[in-house]
Formats: C-alpha cells, structure tokens, sequence
C-alpha cells in the first residue's frame, strides 16, 4: 500500500495474475509472511498448523485490528533477490485463496492506518522494513489468539526468545538499524537499579531487537533479559503473564485421558507395545471425571497459560498439541472397545480404573502363547501404571485383602520362576515393588494392580484380554481350597492389612458402602445349581482352562450369593457375625459341600477321559 492511501503496482499485478502465474511465480512478500508465522510456530513445538492458513489470508485481506500490510512498490523484486535463510521452505499453496484476500483488501480500500510508525515502516529501507514486518506480524493480534489457541501466550511474551528467533528469520538484515547506545546504557542502568543482573550480552539478539524498537516506535521498551531471568525480571515476567491470563480464560477442550495417552505413547510405546482400541466416549468422559481430582498440581509454566497449566507437567505439552488440531490422538481411527456401560460403576479405587483402561486399551495381537506369561503385557501394563504416578496422586498400592495379597506374591513368585528359567534376562527395577505393610514381603505394583482388576472383573462378570498364565494362576488359586474359594479375611490385629478385616476380595468396594444387602437389592444374579456345573464339565467344545475359567465365574456368583446372606463358605456355613445358627437348609448345604470337590480338582476326569491327558 501507498502512503496515499491507493493499492500499490505489486499488488494490482498480482490479483490481475491468471492461476497458472500464481503457481509459477510466487509473492515472495506473502510467502514471507507465511515463513514469519511458521517459524514462531516451530517454536512453540508445532509444525503443520492447520489455523496457519487462516491468519496467513487475515493478514493479507487487512482482517485484523492491526493492520500490518506496510509493503512499498519493489518489495517483491527486492525480496526475490535477497538469500534470507529458509525462506523458500514448505512454500504456501492456497495462491487463489491469496489473490482472493488481497482482491478484497483492494476493492473494499483496507488501508494501515496513518500513524508515525506506519510512516517509518513505509519509507525505511527494504531491509528495515522487511525486519519491522517480522516483529509486527510476531506482536500481531492475530498471531497472540492464534498461539492462545494452542494454550500459549504470545511469543513476544520473553524479550529473549523473540530477539532470537527475529535474528534468526532476518539474517544478515537484524543489524540495520541505527545504534542506540545511549538510550541501551540508560535503559539498562535503570534495570540494574531495579535489581536486574541479568547478561543481555548472553541473549543473541537482544540489542539489536532494543535498536529496532527504539526506532519504530521512538521510545525505548522495558528490558526483560536473560534466558534465566533473575528475580527482577521474573517478577516483570509475572506481570506480563497475568495479564494475558486476564485475556485468556477458555478451559481447553481436551480429554484428560487422550492427554494421558499421548504422554504415553510419545514415552514408551512408539517402537513397542501401542493402543490397539479405545474407550467410547461415555466412558472416556466417566474416567476423565474420577480421574480429574487425582492430577498432580505443578508449578506454574510460563510456556503455558492458566488452562493448560492446571494439567499436570507431563501432559500440558501433549494438551497444547492436542490444542492445535494437526497432532492427532494416538487412538483416533482405533476400533472402539466394547465395555458395558457400567464397567466403572463402584469401581473406588484409582487403580482398578486405571488397570481396567490399560487392558481394554492393549494390543493383545501381541500374545505370545498359552502356557508362559505375556511378557508384552506384563511390559506395557507396568509402564502404564508407572506413567500414572508422574501425572495422579495415587495410593501406594489397590485395596487389597489378606487373600488379595497372597495371590499377588504366588503371581509374582510364579512370574520369577519363569523368567529365570526361560533365560530372560533379569533385571530388576526397583520401582516397581513396594512393600504392603501387613506381611512387610514386597510385590510388584502392576501384580496388585492386575489382581485387583480381576478381582472386580469377576464380580462384574466382565471379560477383558490379560495374561493367560495369570489367568490360569488366579483360577487355580480360586478354586484350590475351600477356604481360598471363600476369600474371607481373618485379621486378628483388626486393621492388620490394607483394607478393613472380613472383606471377600470379590467385593473389596463392598468396604466403601453400607452393611450387608439381600441379593435383589444388590442386583446378584441367583447361582446356577447342579446341574449347571455338570453340564460345564461335560461340554465336549470347552477347553480345559475354559472349564477353569466358567467354573470359576459360577463359583464367584455363588460366593457373592451366599455372602448377601451373611453366610460365609469358608465357616462350614456359618455367619459371617459367627452365629452358629445355619442360614440354608441341609440340601443346600450338600450343594455346597459338592461344589468344594468340584472346585478342588483343576483336571476334571470328564475332561481327562475326553483327551486322554495324563496330566
């Protein structure tokens, strides 16, 4: 634009320009602002930007409440000419989209305003004016809510930064402007009054940022310098963040559990064990809500604003990613995983929620076989967890029973033994075992976890994909002995464990509520009889572990039945408030007795004469 306030020749050549010129022969005046609005973006980590575009066309058609658009005839010759570095890197496209915006901005008269700096800008030299351009497109309004859109202030927020990434964009153009030397040493003799003792000799760019600005707009700024800005220039920085907080309070639209996912991904999983499902919104929505309470709070991180910042230090690089909208989620094109509606329901306890995320999310493509433990999703599960503390507020371990316990040590000790006869190499991270506290015998978070997780899986009767050889270890110990099948605590200590005395482990959530409830009014479907058992046992299409496995749900149906009644198995039928008085009849008491014989034989002999196993 002229200072008459007409469209300049360079711009009524380029909207009379045919579609194929606009390929051929690019404006080198709008590919640099283009270069000037990517390379701020890479700076704050993000690359591809689809919001790019919009500010690009903005700032060409004059959209925005500062007006930038100061070009002079023969700017687009001179830029041409000129080795500026990278600047003909990831050419924009949209040349219709960009003879259309300054088509409007011509026949609609969008002129800057007339203001002494516009002034200067217009009839300094190319290579000022060129500079002056890339600071103001870098302090523009559009540019400050295009980075708010990614939860970041503007990135003239830290004096330093700017300064850098400015002299990195002008090159060998940064030094043109006239010296300011006696304005610098008072400037900076005030800063050190101040308190500052800050280097700006340390910050490449910054005086020649300080000369640029005393240029354009005849007054000297305030001096923030230091890339580790001492207390002085902090608590200028927190003036200026607050500021923009003021201006910027949207909550970001992003699901706590996608941030999660992501942090993990770009962690741990990108050339190993990855999503192979996700959660449907509902219950991604659910999580997100038990989940929010637990986030760790950090400290405040100027890189970001107030909304991202109340996301724990792990996820707000992945939120602000998340933000932009070219950063997909890992699990975005993942097949949805089918959980029933009321999976979470009663589910108290962080870590049963996090461990049942972990196996829904797992890529089970990754079993190894049937008889060894899966050593990808021992790998990936502990992982999960791990990446868990960094991010929530977690409790040392689940709750846990006495009976919990002990099937956590026989998992970990059958684990062991596996490794070390297999020939895995064996290294032992220490962070992953803790010490419950009851029996003072460490065990790994993640076997507690997993444990947990079944425990509440099979009160739900949901199946979920897990560890065969901890599958087979559990139901061995669930039906191994009566008394393991009744999975009732004995504490004589009264508090002696992690959770309350007399809780069964297939109801451990049980400690959050009431006292007992009759079966219709906890929802407890009526155990099978007899004849259900028998029929299982001589299925000819069953496998021996799916034997294991279905009797094991019958029993636990039967355990959580008779448990309603304040019967515990494991008495010999006796209450639970050690009345010696029976609750069922004799009849019901043969059942029972029938159905400890089943549960104590792993090989059933139906199953044996169909296979001829000697096992």
């Amino acid at each position: 634009m002229s200072r008459q306030g007409i469209a300049s020749a360079d711009d009524e050549h380029f909207i009379r320009r045919s579609e194929e010129e606009l390929r051929k022969e690019p404006d080198w005046r709008m590919v640099f602002i283009w270069h000037v609005i990517r390379r701020l973006l890479e700076d704050a980590a993000c690359y591809g930007c689809p919001r790019r575009r919009e500010v690009w066309l903005s700032i060409i058609e004059g959209n925005a409440d500062d007006d930038l658009w100061l070009w002079s005839d023969g700017d687009k010759d001179w830029l041409t000419k000129q080795e500026i570095p990278n600047l003909g890197m990831a050419l924009p496209t949209d040349w219709l989209g960009a003879q259309s915006a300054l088509r409007r901005r011509v026949t609609q008269q969008r002129y800057p305003p007339v203001t002494g700096r516009n002034e200067r800008v217009l009839s300094a030299a190319p290579q000022q004016r060129f500079c002056a351009i890339a600071w103001l497109i870098a302090n523009s309004k559009a540019v400050a809510e295009l980075f708010a859109s990614h939860g970041r202030p503007s990135p003239t927020f830290r004096t330093p930064k700017i300064a850098d990434t400015l002299s990195d964009i002008s090159g060998k153009y940064w030094d043109v402007f006239p010296s300011q030397n006696i304005a610098w040493d008072n400037v900076f003799t005030r800063s050190k009054e101040d308190g500052c003792i800050c280097f700006p000799a340390d910050c490449l760019g910054v005086r020649q940022w300080f000369n640029m600005m005393v240029w354009l707009e005849d007054m000297p700024p305030i001096l923030e310098v230091g890339y580790k800005p001492c207390l002085r220039c902090r608590s200028l920085l927190k003036s200026r963040y607050d500021d923009i907080a003021v201006k910027y309070t949207a909550t970001p639209d992003v699901s706590l559990l996608d941030a999660f996912y992501n942090y993990l991904a770009d962690n741990y999983y990108e050339d190993d064990v990855t999503f192979s499902r996700r959660l449907n919104p509902t219950a991604k929505l659910l999580v997100d809500r038990m989940l929010e309470p637990l986030m760790k709070k950090h400290g405040l991180d100027i890189r970001y604003l107030l909304s991202v910042n109340r996301y724990p230090q792990h996820l707000r690089p992945r939120v602000a990613k998340l933000l932009c909208g070219s950063y997909s989620s890992y699990e975005d094109g993942l097949p949805t995983v089918q959980l029933p509606d009321d999976v979470f329901n009663g589910a108290h306890d962080p870590w049963v929620v996090l461990g049942i995320i972990a196996l829904a999310t797992y890529n089970a493509a990754t079993e190894k076989g049937t008889d060894s433990h899966d050593e990808d999703l021992h790998s990936y599960f502990s992982s999960f967890l791990h990446s868990s503390l960094q991010c929530f507020d977690m409790p040392v371990l689940p709750l846990l029973s006495s009976a919990s316990l002990t099937l956590c040590h026989t998992i970990d000790q059958d684990y062991s033994e596996e490794r070390w006869f297999d020939g895995f190499s064996h290294t032992t991270d220490d962070s992953n075992w803790v010490t419950p506290g009851q029996d003072g015998r460490q065990l790994r978070l993640s076997t507690a976890v997993m444990v947990a997780v079944i425990v509440f899986l099979r009160k739900k009767d949901v199946e979920l994909y897990n560890c065969h050889r901890c599958q087979v270890v559990c139901t061995d110990f669930f039906t191994g002995t009566p008394s393991v099948v009744a999975f009732e605590v004995e504490d004589s200590s009264g508090h002696g464990g992690l959770g309350p005395p007399s809780v069964p482990v297939c109801g451990e959530d049980d400690v959050l509520g009431g006292g007992l409830s009759s079966p219709l009014e906890l929802g407890i479907q009526e155990p099978a009889g007899m004849e259900a058992f028998t029929s299982i046992l001589h299925n000819p299409t069953l496998s021996k572990d799916e034997i294991h496995l279905r009797l094991a749900g019958e029993l636990s149906r039967l355990r959580q039945y008779s448990y309603s009644f304040g019967l515990g198995i494991s008495s010999c039928l006796q209450r639970v408030d050690s009345s010696n008085e029976p609750c069922l009849g004799t009849q019901e008491k043969v059942l029972y007795q029938d159905i400890y014989q089943l549960a104590a034989s792993l090989a059933p002999q139906s199953y044996l004469s169909r296979t001829g196993s000697k096992k």
